[in-house]
């Protein structure tokens, strides 16, 4: 997938990520490394990074990041095999716990994590609440396309084997006013 060019989406200085530096397969340094990226492109975006602080520290000073993230220091992190159940009760104090609260606490816009998707699904909803009316939630990817605005958005990637008719609805309603606003 090709990086989006600067010119395409104007985002103001007051944008602010939450990241989970410490989730996903390869760690912080693909994390860091991503935020690197993505900075070519978004150049006024801010990131709460939150993980090992000293770990994080050299890696963003590595990538000279260091005016673009604050480092949020948290001590343990969700792993891949931990259980969601076993996260929302004993979760708090991880980096991934700590990039949702952010956004609850509304110090940042959106969270990110490459971590354990149903630990996170799993917080954010306890975290963050879902809007009245919605069941379940959907994750969502924004998919390449030679459309007009270069992407579709894509519900249901988790492969939720439980929604219902009513779900697949809400997922589509929720796609749509996504791909309209977002």
């Amino acid at each position: 997938m090709s990086e989006p060019k600067s010119s395409e989406v104007n985002l103001g200085s007051n944008i602010v990520i939450s990241v989970d530096a410490m989730g996903g397969d390869s760690g912080p340094s693909a994390v860091v490394a991503g935020l690197a990226i993505a900075l070519k492109s978004y150049p006024k975006m801010k990131y709460l990074v939150h993980g090992q602080q000293d770990l994080l520290k050299t890696l963003i000073t590595q990538e000279k990041l260091t005016q673009f993230c604050t480092i949020i220091d948290t001590n343990r992190v969700v792993s891949m095999s931990d259980k969601p159940g076993q996260v929302m009760r004993s979760g708090q104090g991880t980096s991934m716990w700590s990039a949702i609260t952010s956004v609850k606490q509304k110090e940042a816009d959106a969270c990110v994590s490459c971590g354990n998707t149903g630990a996170l699904l799993a917080v954010s909803m306890i975290r963050l609440r879902m809007l009245p009316g919605i069941n379940r939630p959907a994750i969502s990817i924004l998919w390449p396309s030679l459309g007009p605005n270069g992407f579709n958005v894509m519900l249901d990637v988790g492969a939720d084997i439980k929604a219902d008719e009513k779900d697949l609805l809400q997922f589509a309603l929720m796609g749509s006013s996504y791909s309209r606003n977002g």
